[in-house]
């Protein structure tokens, strides 16, 4: 019940005990009323005079005047007129001055305030004016607190102005805009967010290994391409593997160096046709901040094919040609396949395919952005693998009487080839990425190192019949016990891939790309190296001084492979 007299007195105290201290900074100062030097006698009291020492002097008042509360609502938005019922309350206080002192408690007698909460308020910090006003030098007016409303200081217009949006698009599927300020993007003890990440946006920096499954993973942060392409290949140059001449002289018909001499297939480059083929992209952001992505590719080339078909009723002469090196000395020579009154039925087919595909996973780390483009680091794991083969095939029957094959003989002759190149390593290159309203541009440029392993399998089989009899050997006409299974080596070898692409925004979160694209493979085994490059045949039994000819050795060459691309590209 004291309450409202000890904090008007409160202020004395603390005056009068501390002189010497200033108060700290910060610290709140209670108000201290000082009386008013004279007043006209209000209430029939009469006026005081002040002690005119300089000390700080507490004035009492014998009357205090004391205006109720409304009836209505205490939160009345004006002040209570003065025309409201009052009361004047008599005090046992002597109307004296106590320099620098409190009048004993007994003294004291309470206010009959109608509410205590109404009567003192806490005031807001800030606000200037006292609730209590001091109205005379025997008199003080209590009057219920205004309302206090807190309002935001006045904004210029300008300020208020919604800006227009600015659009935030995402840069690609490896980027969102919020990338270009990143100032590294490698701070991150674990994943490599970057310093803006882990200011408090709710990056998640500090989490454990498992947190790239459960959070990561179970978002929608995935993204894909799918892509047609049109790929044609570097062409492989065959040897001359059919001939043929004019049928004048059935010893040099068809050889190689002969005039009249006509390679029907080999001396060229073949696989050289356009075939479409596909890519698929899927990926993953590992950060809240999309500076960081885990991107798995597959692609694949159609499979390219050669054929090539003859018979003796389209050509009159068909040989195969060879080197023979059975001693005692090398010559040039052919196996006939057609010729007029030596060879019927003759015909032969040579197929080859070859299949190219590849396949990926690489984490895409930010690098740097500016002005809408940014730069990727790239690195991982990287496959490919070349896979190509190439089959002869021919049948004769025999019609010279003068030679050790009887009349009638019907003789089949195949060979095949077979190389693989498959490569196994890492990968770095960098990727880029320039946006421009609904225009982008990517670019992709990476180098895969690792271990090349190429295989080439080589089968050979001749199959003769007389009559109902049939022999079977393992050997064909380029294909003998001298190089005829399976060789393989390893080496160290070099992917480089070459992308661009340009991409048109279709719906905010789809993208129709073109593009163009490379793909080559160093020292890669073809057919054409499985094959001896000299046709060199040595047809006699083996000794220790006869060559080993065709040599299993391998030749090896740069493959490549290029293309066009057309695709969508969808992302969250």
């Amino acid at each position: 019940m004291c309450l409202p007299i000890c904090l008007l007195l409160s202020p004395a105290i603390v005056h009068a005990q501390v002189r010497s201290k200033k108060p700290d900074r910060a610290v709140y100062q209670p108000r201290v009323i000082t009386p008013v030097q004279s007043e006209p006698e209000q209430f029939g009291v009469p006026n005081e005079t002040v002690s005119s020492d300089r000390e700080f002097a507490f004035r009492e008042f014998k009357r205090v005047k004391t205006l109720p509360r409304s009836s209505g609502n205490s939160s009345a938005s004006g002040p209570i007129s003065s025309d409201t019922s009052a009361q004047l309350v008599e005090t046992r206080l002597d109307d004296q001055a106590i320099k620098a002192g409190i009048p004993p408690l007994s003294k004291l007698q309470p206010l009959p305030l109608d509410d205590l909460d109404s009567a003192l308020p806490i005031s807001v910090r800030n606000q200037h004016n006292s609730t209590i006003q001091q109205v005379g030098n025997t008199e003080i007016k209590l009057i219920p607190p205004k309302p206090v409303q807190i309002e935001s200081p006045d904004l210029s217009a300008e300020q208020h102005q919604a800006a227009e949006p600015i659009a935030m698009e995402p840069l690609s599927s490896l980027h969102d805009a919020t990338c270009d300020g990143c100032d590294g993007c490698g701070s991150n003890d674990l994943w490599s967010c970057d310093s803006m990440c882990c200011d408090g946006l709710d990056c998640h920096c500090g989490n454990a290994w498992h947190s790239v499954f459960t959070d990561h993973f179970g978002s929608d942060r995935w993204f894909a391409t799918a892509e047609l392409m049109m790929m044609w290949r570097k062409g492989d140059r065959l040897p001359p593997l059919v001939t043929t001449g004019p049928d004048s002289d059935s010893n040099t018909a068809g050889q190689l160096g002969e005039p009249g001499t006509e390679i029907l297939f080999g001396e060229e480059r073949t696989l050289t046709d356009l075939r479409a083929g596909g890519r698929f992209t899927i990926g993953a952001w590992l950060d809240d901040r999309e500076c960081q992505a885990l991107v798995g590719r597959f692609w694949f080339s159609g499979r390219e094919s050669t054929h090539f078909q003859t018979d003796v009723n389209e050509t009159p002469v068909i040989a195969r040609p060879f080197l023979n090196v059975t001693p005692p000395s090398s010559t040039e020579d052919t196996l006939l396949i057609a010729f007029p009154g030596l060879r019927e039925n003759g015909r032969i087919s040579v197929n080859g395919t070859s299949d190219v595909m590849g396949a990926d996973i690489s984490v895409h780390q930010f690098m740097y952005g500016k002005f809408g483009g940014t730069i990727d680091l790239v690195y991982g794991y990287q496959y490919m693998r070349l896979d190509e083969d190439l089959s002869i095939s021919s049948t004769l029957t025999n019609l010279d009487s003068g030679g050790a094959v009887p009349v009638g003989t019907i003789i089949d002759v195949h060979d095949s080839f077979n190389a693989i190149s498959e490569f196994h390593g890492a990968q770095v290159g960098f990727a880029s990425r320039y946006s421009e309203r609904c225009w982008s541009f990517n670019s992709l440029i990476k180098f895969g190192f690792g271990s090349l392993n190429r295989i080439a399998k080589r089968s050979g089989m001749t199959s003769t019949t007389v009559g109902v009899d049939t022999d079977i050997t393992n050997e064909g006409l380029l294909v003998n016990s001298n190089n005829s299974g399976t060789t393989s080596d390893r080496t160290f070898g070099w992917i480089p891939e070459l992308d661009l692409s340009l991409g048109y925004r279709i719906t905010p979160r789809l993208d129709a790309t073109f593009g163009y694209h490379l793909v080559a493979m160093t020292d890669a085994v073809r057919v054409s190296g499985t094959i001896d490059p000299e046709l060199a045949v040595n047809s006699s039994s083996i000794t220790p001084n006869d060559p080993a000819r065709p040599t299993p050795n391998m030749q090896y060459e740069t493959f490549y492979i290029q293309g066009i691309h057309f695709g969508l590209q969808y992302g969250y």
